[in-house]
């Protein structure tokens, strides 16, 4: 008889007290139609421009026969340059390189015993559990070009996924 006295006096208690607090969550967290919110700050204007990668280099606008000076204008220097003559003909090959951002994931790498009290049975025992290490695969993609004499022969591109564990 108690309780049920109890439930009938408190029960309006709370659920005036529900009916305020949501009310109050209502009202507090809405933003009128006059409230304007400031933008969200932008980080490219902050941040400095950055020097053209391979991958926003032009070489789709390369054409054999372009001389060297032309391919410096159009893409810039060579990260790598490798000079040969054979026969007295001299030709070089010019690499460039662009490393891709890289996807990372977990990986289990390995397995390690720890011990653990069996809730049950109250004994200790060892369990095997992964240990896991960060995977990165990147990809690198170069870009070869062969000149003779000066002038653009051959080119070619090749892209090829480099994984590392950290």
């Amino acid at each position: 008889m108690l309780t049920l006295l109890f439930y009938r006096r408190a029960l309006p208690c709370f659920a005036l007290m529900g009916l305020s607090a949501t009310l109050g969550l209502l009202f507090t967290s809405c933003a009128g139609p006059s409230e304007q919110r400031p933008p969200a700050p932008t980080t490219a204007a902050v941040s400095p421009p950055e020097a053209p990668t391979t991958a926003q280099k032009p070489f789709g606008q390369l054409k054999k026969g372009l001389l060297a000076a032309d391919i410096v204008k159009l893409v810039g220097p060579a990260e790598t340059l490798i000079p040969s003559t054979v026969q007295g003909v001299k030709s070089e090959i010019w690499i460039y390189k662009h490393f891709h951002p890289g996807t990372t994931k977990s990986v289990a790498t390995d397995m390690q015993e720890i011990p653990y009290v069996d809730p049950v049975s109250g004994v200790m025992k060892m369990i095997k559990e992964p240990i896991y290490r960060s995977e990165v695969t990147r990809v690198v993609e170069t870009t070869e070009l062969l000149l003779i004499e000066g002038r653009l022969i051959e080119w070619k591109q090749r892209r090829e996924s480099v994984r590392g564990y950290y």
